[in-house]
């Protein structure tokens, strides 16, 4: 018999005997060794946690088993059982270990469905989140694939910029800084999010300036759906009123550079116009 196949039957009737006696129980012991034994345990944990005759703790302990294995075939095995178990218990339970299996921050928030589908999963998916990084939070905020994901990275990141906002904030102005005429908009392929935080009056004013600087880009290029984006998210987090701006901002082109020159100065507002490719005269 391979090895493999060896270690398999034996497991299978360690389980077995597991579930006659009643006194041994299941104990964490028990998940720990099947564990413990990678690819070759993770059927039989998927068996134990998919079984409805068997008890609710045993299965939740075979569930956790598939977590903390966080392998393809465990992670697999879990979205199997999300999708098939009737009972809304295992399900919360498989979704939160789903959650903890998840490869990366990009795997993670191509989970967010599941907050929907399983509303109990929601507080382990906002912890799992804020283990991630300012920086990887924000880069996924505006490269997420779907809007979901970039709505539940950019409250992550806003939730760290609680205790961190100097990281979220320069993470945020790095990435949405605008360069030149030439440039493609950072947030291609979704929505435009702003994390939700406390913004100081100097990361406010700079952020402001870079969007004005998009904005004006949109514009000019005839992406008005993106410029809207743009000029939803100035007004909508009051970055305006917290910024030297203080709320006023003119919607045309030219009242814009005139209220961009009077905060930035004149030499900043030549060189945004030489970006543009409107030359340096205003």
């Amino acid at each position: 018999m391979r090895p493999t196949l060896f270690l398999l039957c034996l497991s299978l009737s360690m389980v077995a005997n597991a579930a006659q006696s009643t006194d041994a129980g299941w104990t964490t012991a028990d998940t720990a060794r099947f564990s413990a034994m990678g690819d070759v345990g993770t059927p039989i944990l998927a068996i134990i946690a998919a079984d409805s005759q068997t008890d609710l703790a045993t299965r939740g302990a075979a569930i956790v088993g598939l977590g903390d294995l966080g392998t393809d075939d465990a992670r697999m095995e879990l979205d199997r059982l999300i999708r098939e178990t009737d009972t809304a218990l295992v399900k919360a339970w498989a979704g939160a270990a789903r959650i903890q299996a998840a490869r990366n921050a990009e795997d993670l928030l191509a989970l967010s469905w599941l907050v929907q589908q399983v509303p109990a999963t929601g507080r382990p998916f906002r912890d799992a989140l804020g283990r991630v990084g300012a920086r990887e939070l924000v880069a996924l905020t505006y490269t997420a694939p779907d809007n979901a994901s970039r709505m539940a990275a950019a409250s992550a990141a806003a939730t760290v910029g609680a205790g961190d906002p100097d990281a979220v904030a320069g993470s945020v102005i790095a990435t949405l800084r605008y360069t030149d005429r030439d440039a493609e908009i950072p947030w291609a392929g979704g929505a435009l999010y702003i994390p939700s935080m406390t913004w100081s009056r100097a990361d406010a004013t700079t952020l402001v300036r870079e969007l004005i600087g998009w904005y004006l880009h949109c514009s000019q290029k005839g992406d008005t759906a993106a410029a809207q984006q743009v000029w939803n998210n100035l007004w909508s987090l009051g970055l305006l009123w917290t910024s030297d701006y203080q709320g006023q901002l003119p919607l045309d082109t030219e009242g814009m550079l005139t209220r961009y020159q009077q905060v930035e100065g004149a030499t900043a507002a030549r060189s945004l116009r030489r970006r543009l490719g409107m030359g340096t005269e205003g």
